[in-house]
């Protein structure tokens, strides 16, 4: 008889990023071809956590037996594959995606990916290097590491046969005691942590911002030598040597750090619009034409730093939002409630909140009636009325929560 088993992927590679396609074709290839398994395939659900689908031959594949196949494939894969997460100073995108090339080019390194906000992700092979020789080499490149998620959970399978009957392995009973809040923030594990020097991350920080300020001091620096130059044109009586000198300054000042980002963009063997604009004033430097090549750096150096700076501030608004939910949360434990850090929520526990306290965690209410405040979320000017779910409504899965209704859904920091 022909039956269908499924594994949460987070279970099997607990180090593996949500939805990375490379680990789960791996874990497929790994597990399909094995005596008794017929096919394996990969199914996400929408609103659901991805699973690995095995269908197998019960005469011949006994449940228990599968289930170790697919952990022991997992196990595999997560010793050999390592993922790294990587926190840097807000940049313009094509500084990410330079920075990422380099980092691909890195020994062992198999897949790296940046993004405009600092957040890198690395994905190694540990038999081609190993995680303190790339942690060096990432450092050098300004990108400051941290743990990737710490999702170890034990991987329950759910089983499916032929006449349509499904029978659960994974018991979230027990936890829909009477309570108000449930902690909703991914399926069937406890939320993900990145564990990150405190000094580290404020160096961090700094850095991008220090370094977005002076690159706008360079900017206006040059725009002031520009207008100084063009102005003493209009005024006469000042020979055209200062004028060039003056100009000179301003294609100084504007051009160093496109300079720096073009350096960086060569080395990872890539042509960004950095190396254009230098290559563009330098061709009219060279062609006696100062005023041109000073104007155009002035141009590009200024969009570039308040492209920064417009980052800056957008990555410091997202972290006074983060930092808006509470660090602690009242849990009923044991028929008691207990204040413990936010980190420590389980999935299906029940939370308590109380009036004029904000939401430790997303999550849905069970019991109890409230207007809350939902606009540092939401942006909707008034409270929103929210209410019990429905009494089926099972916060232990990711999919209960998003197709609860959304007077019962709250939010945390809300």
């Amino acid at each position: 008889m022909q039956t269908t088993v499924q594994f949460d992927l987070a279970d099997l590679l607990p180090d593996a990023p949500e939805g990375d396609a490379a680990c789960a074709a791996r874990l497929v290839r790994s597990v399909e071809g094995k005596p008794g398994v017929v096919r394996a395939h990969v199914e996400a659900a929408p609103g659901e956590a991805s699973r690995l689908c095995l269908h197998y031959d019960a005469d011949r594949l006994p449940l228990p037996r599968v289930r170790d196949l697919a952990v022991q494939a997992g196990a595999a894969l997560t010793r050999r594959y390592g993922h790294l997460s990587a926190d840097a100073p807000t940049m313009p995108q094509r500084r990410a995606r330079t920075l990422a090339a380099r980092a691909q080019k890195l020994p062992g390194v198999m897949e790296a990916v940046g993004t405009a906000s600092g957040a890198f992700r690395i994905e190694f092979d540990r038999e081609a290097t190993t995680e303190p020789a790339l942690r060096t080499a990432l450092a050098d490149l300004g990108l400051r590491l941290g743990n990737g998620p710490d999702r170890r959970a034990a991987a329950l399978p759910r089983t499916t046969t032929d006449d349509g009957r499904q029978t659960t392995h994974d018991d979230h009973g027990g936890h829909d005691l009477a309570g108000h809040v449930h902690a909703g923030q991914d399926a069937n594990r406890r939320p993900a942590t990145r564990e990150h020097s405190t000094h580290d991350d404020h160096a961090g920080h700094g850095h991008g911002a220090g370094e977005s300020r002076w690159e706008l001091r360079f900017a206006i620096t040059s725009g002031v030598c520009v207008a100084v130059a063009f102005g003493l044109g209009q005024i006469g009586g000042i020979s055209d040597a200062v004028r060039t000198a003056i100009y000179g300054a301003g294609v100084v000042f504007g051009g160093i750090f496109p300079l720096r980002e073009a350096v960086e963009a060569l080395r990872a063997r890539r042509f960004e619009i950095d190396v254009l604009m230098l290559v563009a004033a330098a061709g009219a430097a060279a062609l006696g034409e100062w005023a041109d090549a000073a104007l155009l750096l002035f141009l590009f150096s200024i969009a570039h730093a308040l492209e920064g700076v417009a980052m800056g501030r957008a990555r410091r608004a997202i972290e006074a939002l983060a930092d808006l939910a509470p660090k602690t949360a009242l849990v009923r434990r044991g028929g008691e409630e207990v204040e413990v850090p936010v980190d420590d929520l389980v999935i299906g526990e029940t939370v308590v909140v109380r009036p004029n306290t904000r939401i430790p965690a997303d999550g849905v209410v069970v019991r109890g009636t409230s207007p809350v405040d939902q606009a540092p979320i939401t942006g909707e000017s008034i409270p929103v009325d929210k209410r019990d779910a429905e009494p089926e409504a099972d916060a232990g899965h990711l999919a209960a929560f998003e197709t609860t209704p959304a007077e019962s859904r709250v939010f945390a920091g809300t």
